[in-house]
């Protein structure tokens, strides 16, 4: 986004555009509505949500950086920045006092592409599970590999292109992964068993010292007879979890 941050941010702000503020919290992130309110000499005001009080005045007594995301153009775009400090009574003008959040003004926004598959959120009873492996470059797909090789991860999404997960380190420990590993992803559901080749995503938003969110994306299954079974298996699977999602809604569950 050449040559776009300064002014587009700066054209956000003074419209008090509404935005999505996501604050980390033991590895998973909590999205509030929000929006800007205005620049200052340190930063730029966001308005806070006193509920998530706590949970702020540690984010920035620990320097961990907030995600904001926002509609420039018809473009979402994201950023993270540090949050300074927290003003329970920041006056936007001579009526009116909100809580706000002072951050640090960022250096670079980033367009959020668009996802091309309908994501289906996984929840507990969900009957999906997904095992994660890192594996050599040349090792067979179907060989299970040593646990050592196995990472802590938890199963957030999922869509017939990839899932969104959260990876969490040992002992206090970054996890063991990159962008450039090969990836052996274990799906079940039911009594139907995928094993699926991936690459992990580049990791989004805040990330706390021993987690990684971030998502898999799945390598093309398209290619050959075993694929096409697996892209099968997901399509109807997804179906499945989709449907009883949009009986969820109806019912009003969680």
């Amino acid at each position: 986004m050449p040559d776009l941050n300064a002014e587009a941010l700066s054209e956000a702000v003074a419209r008090n555009l509404a935005i999505v503020l996501s604050l980390p919290s033991a590895g998973m992130f909590r999205h509030v509505k929000s929006r800007f309110l205005a620049n200052g000499p340190d930063g730029i005001w966001v308005e806070a949500v006193l509920s998530e009080q706590a949970l702020i005045e540690q984010l920035i007594a620990t320097g961990q950086p907030v995600g904001i995301t926002f509609k420039n153009a018809g473009q979402r775009v994201a950023f993270t920045a540090a949050a300074l400090s927290l003003d329970p009574q920041y006056r936007i003008n001579s009526s009116t006092c909100l809580p706000a959040i002072l951050i640090v003004t960022p250096a670079n926004l980033k367009p959020v592409q668009r996802r091309n598959h309908y994501r289906i959120r996984a929840y507990d009873g969900c009957g999906l599970t997904a095992r994660v492996w890192r594996i050599a470059p040349s090792a067979d797909l179907g060989e299970r590999p040593s646990s050592a090789y196995e990472l802590n991860v938890t199963l957030h999404d999922v869509s017939v292109g990839g899932i969104g997960v959260s990876f969490s380190g040992k002992d206090g420990e970054r996890p063991k992964v990159s962008t450039d590993d090969r990836l052996r992803i274990e799906l079940r559901h039911g009594e139907d068993v995928l094993l699926i080749e991936g690459k992990m995503r580049a990791p989004f938003g805040p990330q706390a010292p021993n987690t990684i969110s971030t998502g898999i994306a799945f390598n093309e299954m398209e290619k050959d007879i075993e694929g096409r079974r697996n892209l099968s298996l997901l399509t109807r699977i997804t179906g499945q979890m989709q449907r009883e999602e949009m009986r969820r809604t109806r019912l009003g569950v969680a």
